[in-house]
């Protein structure tokens, strides 16, 4: 292949973002899935059971799963990536890779796509 019939680079849609994140209701959160155990002193022992660093990698893999999930569904391609964590605090890198217009508005306006079309 010739130099100017290279594949063209991927188009940079952002330039990445942090969210840094501090999980400060680690409690609360436990005590509310543990249901009715709570009752009986189950959320306190689960609270325990469970090390803030342990609880903080399960919020920040659940985060870089779920937003680009939640994203894709009103036109926009993400990647998320934990950058670090310790303890209670992890940091999150974002980049918007893509994004369907048609989509972002449709949502905006509160139509569905298919609806649209």
């Amino acid at each position: 292949m010739a130099e100017s019939e290279s594949a063209p680079s991927p188009k940079k849609i952002s330039q990445p973002f942090h969210a840094h994140v501090t999980v400060e209701n680690k409690g609360e959160v436990i005590s509310k899935n543990v249901g009715w155990w709570a009752y009986l002193g189950g959320g306190m022992a689960a609270n325990m059971m469970v090390s803030e660093e342990q609880f903080t990698t399960t919020i920040a893999e659940k985060f870089g799963t779920m937003m680009p999930n939640a994203m894709k569904d009103v036109g926009i391609t993400m990647s998320v990536e934990t950058i670090s964590k310790n303890d209670n605090k992890f940091v999150l890198k974002f980049e918007i890779l893509d994004y369907d217009m048609a989509t972002l508005l449709h949502k905006g306006k509160g139509d569905s796509k298919e609806h649209a079309d």
